[in-house]
């Protein structure tokens, strides 16, 4: 994935051009300087991206270096089912999040050349299915229970180039109601080479049809001694 993205910033301008634009709504997106006229100072990044909800984009809509590479947008869904007990009958308000697979079985079905090196483990304790699915694919675990101090890529030795991690992030954190909590992290810009940066983001407010979505506590997980810690 991260050689696809290479390929296509190191394409001819002439090729990239027809991506080329700064309405944030388009369904697929290239710019540079994308504050440009906002920022006090220039900011010189490469940035491209595409919408992969509702409806995924169709290969031939893509750059020709990124076709042939899969994204999964609800990598972490399944291996949280087991601690959301009522998940299994809420799927239909998260199908934003989906792309027909879910979980660590997910990615290997998607075609991604490398299963997860590590996975996050939420602070709250995931049940005995969970982690022998982790151990299944011999995915080294990180428990953020135990952690001193918020994740950073330099406490974890075991990570590699290519490590992919999966973090929960803060809607599963507002759906869960707090149930997994997510951490401030940082990943380490290497000083040697290209930095590439392939990320997926959750948001409704460029896409007129997300944008009426109301999101909150999963309603099944709130009673009298655990009440909602957000609003919808």
């Amino acid at each position: 994935m991260l050689h696809g993205v290479h390929r296509f910033f190191e394409q001819d301008s002439e090729v990239k051009k027809q991506f080329y634009t700064r309405d944030v709504t388009s369904k697929l997106v290239y710019n540079s300087n994308h504050d440009l006229f906002t920022s006090t100072a220039a900011n010189k990044r490469d940035t491209f991206f595409c919408f992969m909800a509702p409806s995924l984009p169709q290969p031939e809509e893509l750059p020709e270096p990124c076709r042939k590479h899969k994204v999964v947008t609800s990598s972490t869904m399944e291996a949280a089912k087991p601690s959301l007990t009522s998940y299994s009958n809420r799927r239909s308000e998260l199908e934003a999040f989906d792309d027909t697979k879910t979980g660590v079985k997910g990615l290997v079905d998607a075609g991604m050349q490398k299963i997860p090196d590590i996975f996050i483990h939420p602070p709250d304790a995931f049940d005995k299915n969970s982690c022998d699915k982790c151990k299944e694919y011999s995915i080294p675990i990180i428990d953020l229970k135990r952690l001193d101090k918020d994740l950073t890529m330099d406490r974890c030795p075991s990570c590699e180039p290519g490590t992919l991690i999966v973090n929960i992030a803060d809607l599963l954190q507002l759906i869960s109601n707090d149930k997994f909590k997510s951490v401030n992290h940082r990943v380490l810009a290497q000083r040697i080479g290209p930095r590439i940066l392939v990320a997926s983001f959750f948001r409704t407010h460029f896409q007129e049809e997300l944008a009426s979505r109301s999101y909150g506590p999963i309603k099944e997980l709130l009673s009298e001694t655990n009440l909602p810690c957000y609003r919808n």
